[in-house]
């Protein structure tokens, strides 16, 4: 009898996650023959812990019941692939496990690649920290103040995730800007160099995360 091999895999991003952020679930499903899949659908079951936002597929369309994603998504040739992107928000801190499964009419002689599971650890946040003043840039020169010291307090652990957010960032050429984050111990990173080209920025917000 004909049979189609359908091959699903997920990936996520970002990981780790930062409760309350966007969190992006992709499912990638192949068929990889010998023939035709007809009556191809999928359903993603959601962990408890997150939020559904949307989904966008290259192909067909998905429906959602509580925290299970169903997609009808027609015919796939054989080589043929679809994509599903599930975009959630995390409102629970830990190990998220996100779990999908997909069928079709036809026999699959090889039933075991037709489910995938993904794990996500969602991370809350120790704290905001941010500079006592505004930083000036100017034309010439270095930032006032320089360097512009940030005081961290109160973690009772290592740190192991960092995000750095520059707010309102204003430049006349955009290019000219380094910004280097220093650590206690004289740790450093480069965020930022020879970046934006001639251009002007105003008002700009900058997100830099180490995941």
């Amino acid at each position: 009898m004909p049979s189609a091999d359908l091959a699903l895999s997920m990936s996520d991003r970002p990981d780790p996650v930062f409760l309350g952020d966007d969190l992006i679930y992709t499912l990638a499903l192949t068929n990889n023959g010998p023939n035709a899949a007809t009556g191809v659908a999928l359903t993603n079951v959601l962990p408890a812990g997150v939020s559904f936002v949307s989904a966008v597929l290259s192909q067909g369309s998905c429906g959602r019941a509580g925290n299970v994603v169903t997609c009808s998504l027609g015919s796939l040739n054989s080589g043929a692939g679809v994509s599903v992107a599930l975009l959630v928000r995390p409102v629970l801190a830990g190990l998220l496990t996100n779990r999908a499964s997909a069928g079709s009419q036809m026999i699959d002689a090889s039933p075991d690649n037709n489910s995938a599971a993904q794990q996500t650890l969602v991370l809350s946040s120790s704290g905001s920290f941010a500079s006592a003043s505004p930083i000036l840039t100017p034309v010439f020169g270095p930032a006032s103040p320089f360097p512009s010291t940030i005081f961290v307090s109160g973690l009772t652990a290592s740190v192991f995730h960092v995000r750095v957010a520059l707010n309102n960032l204003s430049h006349s050429y955009a290019d000219d800007l380094d910004v280097l984050l220093v650590g206690p111990g004289g740790q450093s990173t480069l965020l930022m160099s020879d970046c934006g080209g001639e251009f002007p920025m105003a008002n700009v917000s900058l997100t830099f995360d180490d995941a």
